[in-house]
């Protein structure tokens, strides 16, 4: 978790006139190797000895101000910018079957990147904040899934790891916070992040010989990306911001299929999430009004995995794209007694799916999905 400005369990704060700027989330570690089969495969029995991989670990938090547990804040005239979140760590593989049926270990899934914010309030109450320049708040990768496992002598090809989840990417932030007065903030170049790619296939048993290939792993979702994000909060009045260049992170792209008898198909491409220049999420007496909001770009969902190879039989099918997400001006979820007039909203522009995985044609042919 990195920040520049935190006030914690603090009182009557006034807080103006900072400049806050390139601040970088930290990086989520790779995943530990799994024990037993899991990591070396030289014990017989292997499906009794599965112990999985390490999953990638998570990407911390980044914010230019975080305010937690405070109350009676006025946090005004501040200019933050250049700030990025922490990539989510890689997933390790899992290690080869040793029994000549076996399967190898679980491999691990990759970490999720940290949620990235401008300004960061929970837990807090009595707010002002007003005036503040936001801008270049930038996501961060999911991890990369561990490779599947090789399988024993005939064992089949494990499948390979998902990718982490893009976390949210937000220029103002709050959670749990009540008695909001938000207004007059220029919020700007707002990018989310790349879910984390899915992980290869296992190869099947003696090389592809004997066994059949893994699936690939599925690319990780590109998570929610918004200009202004409210959740459980409540009496808010939420006026005259302008919100502007909102783009949306792309789905990780699907593993390729392990190599087999009959070769592994490719993992599902990640979805792209949802793109808003105004979230609310069960949050309650709500008035939003004269607020601009522009340029919205939606993501574009990960390409699918294509398939592996097949020694004898089929080649795999190429795995689906993921598909595009939802691009709004505003998004209202569970939210009750709302007010909301006077908004100016332009340039909604769409999201994508992504393109499918190419089928193998070796051995016979496998669905081409592109």
């Amino acid at each position: 978790m990195i920040w520049i400005l935190c006030l914690y369990n603090s009182y009557n704060i006034n807080n103006t006139q900072n400049r806050i700027l390139a601040i970088s989330g930290g990086d989520g570690d790779t995943g530990g190797v799994g024990g037993y089969d899991g990591a070396d495969g030289l014990l017989s029995f292997g499906d009794m000895h599965r112990h999985p991989s390490g999953d990638g670990g998570n990407g911390g938090l980044a914010s230019g101000i975080y305010l937690i547990n405070s109350h009676i804040i006025s946090n005004s005239q501040n200019k933050i910018f250049t700030i990025s979140g922490g990539t989510g760590g890689i997933g390790k593989a899992g290690g080869n079957g040793g029994d000549p049926w076996s399967s190898g270990g679980v491999p691990g899934l990759g970490g999720d990147s940290g949620l990235t914010a401008g300004l960061y309030f929970k837990d807090t109450y009595i707010i002002t904040n007003s005036l503040n320049n936001i801008s270049s708040i930038t996501g961060d990768t999911g991890g990369t899934g561990g490779n599947g496992a090789g399988g024993g002598m005939s064992g089949n090809g494990d499948t390979g790891g998902n990718g982490g989840v893009s976390g949210l990417i937000t220029g103002l932030y709050f959670e749990n916070s009540h008695n909001i007065t938000n207004s007059l903030n220029n919020i700007s170049s707002i990018t989310g992040g790349n879910g984390g790619n899915g992980g290869t296939g296992g190869t099947g048993g003696n090389g592809g010989m004997s066994g059949n290939g893994g699936t690939g792993g599925n690319g990780g979702v590109s998570g929610l990306i918004t200009g202004l994000y409210f959740e459980n909060s409540h009496n808010i009045t939420n006026s005259l911001n302008n919100i502007s260049s909102i783009t949306g992170g792309t789905g990780g792209n699907g593993g390729t299929g392990g190599i087999g008898v009959t070769g592994g198909a490719g993992g599902a491409g990640g979805v792209s999430g949802i793109t808003a220049g105004l979230y609310f999420e069960n949050s309650h007496n709500i008035t939003n009004s004269l607020n601009n909001i522009s340029s919205i770009t939606g993501g574009t969902g990960g390409t699918g995995g294509a398939g592996g190879s097949g020694t004898t039989g089929d080649g795999g099918d190429g795995g689906d794209g993921g598909d595009g997400g939802l691009t709004v001006g505003l998004f209202f979820e569970y939210s009750i007694k709302i007010l909301n007039t006077q908004n100016i909203i332009l340039s909604i522009y769409d999201s994508f799916g992504g393109t499918g995985g190419v089928g193998n044609t070796s051995g016979s042919m496998g669905t081409d999905n592109s």
